[in-house]
């Protein structure tokens, strides 16, 4: 059985803080300031992931602006702490 308590306190050695405390099978699983069931998270996570990798890919893809430094260009040419562009 689960149960959410919203808004409790919790208590450690270093603070006391309200979150949102999920309780099954009688143990604490969950705190946090939000729960949120995975059929709802996972999604949301999946479709964040697919649009950063098509960005990326996106940005991969494009042609360099003449002038600006990119992480990626910082890697792929492997430049040293001495660069001037940095």
């Amino acid at each position: 059985m689960k149960t959410i308590i919203k808004n409790g306190t919790i208590a450690n050695a270093y603070e006391t803080y309200k979150a949102d405390i999920l309780i099954e099978d009688e143990r604490i699983t969950n705190i946090g300031n939000e729960y949120v069931d995975s059929e709802e998270w996972y999604p949301r996570k999946m479709l964040r992931d697919m649009y950063a990798r098509q960005g990326y890919r996106n940005m991969e893809n494009e042609e360099y602006r003449k002038g600006e430094l990119y992480i990626t260009k910082i890697i792929d040419e492997e430049m040293k702490k001495d660069d001037l562009r940095i």
